[in-house]
């Protein structure tokens, strides 16, 4: 049975395009997304996404959020200039181009009083990063430490993108911490997910054994690859304050690329689907929230389903997932962790060592990463032919989605569906 891997990546209000790429999935699967994977991870405007889709919110309504509430969160320059006026005085010319509060309001407003441990999908992650520390940060629904966060809270240290908003501060292992958009150090959560997946199923074998590549299944979810061009010139002359801002575009679309390549190469052709589209150059800021910007990205995503052969592969991906309708892992016991989201050799020791006694004698012996390390050079000739080849893409039987009964996901503070199709008219 194939395990089935959701990754959504950051990219501020073009997040737009992917729930309504993830909306056409659903109408095609005849439920909720959540009903069919295992795994979903999420960076930054990915994380709402993840966490919306995991707490059982209809992928349209996730749309009609982003299409009316857009500049709550990222307000018009002339909405904010007093405002801007006034923290410019206070904090300097370096303040954050937004305040954050219209953020923290539409995250508060979907995600109300929900627990991260309450998510459905397990594991359910999302990146962020430690600034204190300078370390990137996993929150798992998965592990205790993590559990009792509200939902929201978790979302916006992934969304604090800097030179955008400020960083979110959150009390984690006692101490306060701050947090900034995971899209610093992953903003294609996809080897993430890959990662946490063969990790996740080694403590908890989902069938009696624990995934391997073959097994994976990985839908990777893009927001739209940004074609505007630095100048010769430009590259050569810009200092500090000219790359602020197109650095982040650099650093989130190249290493976006990096994680794209290595997910092609480590599985089958026929197991990993990237939906992404290029941008015209005037609609890749992260931040415009204009009516006008957000018809062209509605009508962009819409042109990627109908002319580049997106919807040909959201039916493949549909068709896999109900193929395999292995149940996702929901009452499995958490264990704890540290706050990094990458622990030291010993740390990932004493993680195995401390499972209940009875889920130990219950599995297989495990792999730790010390007898990983140790059977590193035998091992390492098969992990390269994993990598450089390719399985025969497998014949696919197209079945028959079972009719569900979807019971309401939680509400969500968005008007009527009319407002989308204003916005497609």
């Amino acid at each position: 049975m194939a395990y089935r891997i959701i990754a959504l990546d950051g990219g501020g209000i073009r997040g737009v395009m992917t729930a309504i790429w993830l909306s056409r999935l659903e109408q095609k699967l005849g439920g909720r997304l959540r009903d069919h994977i295992d795994l979903i991870a999420g960076t930054s405007t990915g994380s709402i996404l993840a966490c919306g889709v995991s707490v059982g919110i209809p992928a349209d309504d996730i749309v009609d959020m982003y299409l009316t509430r857009g500049q709550e969160v990222f307000p018009t320059f002339s909405s904010r200039f007093w405002e801007r006026v006034q923290r410019t005085f206070q904090e300097g010319l370096s303040a954050p181009r937004y305040d954050g509060l219209g953020l923290n309001r539409v995250l508060k407003s979907v995600f109300r009083e929900e627990t991260f441990g309450n998510l459905k999908i397990r594991p359910t992650i999302v990146v962020s990063y430690n600034a204190f520390e300078r370390e990137a940060v996993l929150f798992k629904n998965t592990l205790d430490n993590f559990t009792h966060l509200p939902v929201w809270e978790v979302v916006r240290a992934s969304s604090s993108a800097p030179a955008y908003f400020p960083a979110h501060i959150m009390k984690l292992a006692k101490e306060r911490i701050p947090l900034i958009d995971g899209g610093v150090v992953a903003n294609n959560p996809t080897a993430c997910a890959i990662a946490e997946g063969i990790r996740h199923t080694r403590l908890f074998p989902p069938n009696g054994r624990p995934v391997v590549l073959e097994d994976i299944v990985v839908a990777s979810f893009g927001t739209g690859q940004t074609t505007r061009r630095i100048t010769v010139e430009e590259a050569l002359e810009w200092g500090g304050v000219q790359w602020a801002l197109p650095v982040l575009d650099v650093l989130f679309d190249g290493a976006g690329d990096a994680v794209d390549f290595t997910s092609k190469q480590l599985l089958a052709e026929d197991s990993y689907f990237r939906f992404q589209c290029r941008l015209d150059s005037k609609l890749d800021d992260l931040d415009n929230a204009d009516p006008r910007n957000l018809k062209e990205l509605v009508a962009t995503a819409e042109d990627y389903l109908k002319h580049s052969g997106g919807e040909e592969k959201l039916q493949q991906l549909a068709d896999l997932l109900k193929e395999n309708p292995q149940p996702a892992v929901k009452e499995e016991k958490s264990i704890s962790a540290p706050v990094p989201a990458f622990p030291s050799e010993a740390e990932s020791i004493d993680l195995q060592q401390e499972q209940p006694k009875q889920e130990v004698e219950k599995q297989k012996p495990t792999e730790t990463v010390a007898s990983t390390k140790a059977s590193n050079d035998s091992e390492l000739p098969n992990l390269l032919k994993t990598i450089f080849k390719r399985r025969p893409k497998a014949p696919q039987t197209q079945l028959v989605a079972q009719d569900e009964s979807v019971e309401n996901g939680m509400p969500v503070a968005v008007p009527s569906k009319q407002n989308r199709q204003n916005f497609a008219a």
